[in-house]
């Protein structure tokens, strides 16, 4: 009787666990996929402020110089 209860004891800890493992597993991949955007929305950023920096615009504003002196 006892062993049977210890057994029913440990197959209802083991099914906890499966359950905890896959509530960990989804958070995980929700974690990858909330990093993944971050760091594009990052590199999206880090290249529309590149586009805006003042070397950028001065580099845009000589060149278009130079071409209309041609």
């Amino acid at each position: 009787q006892e062993s049977h209860s210890g057994i029913a004891q440990l197959c209802s800890l083991v099914a906890q666990e499966r359950q905890q493992r896959e509530v960990c597993t989804q958070g995980l991949k929700q974690q990858r996929l909330r990093t993944e955007l971050l760091l594009q929305l990052l590199h999206h950023f880090k290249n529309r402020t590149q586009d805006l920096a003042p070397q950028s615009i001065l580099a845009g504003s000589l060149s278009g110089e130079l071409g209309n002196d041609r």
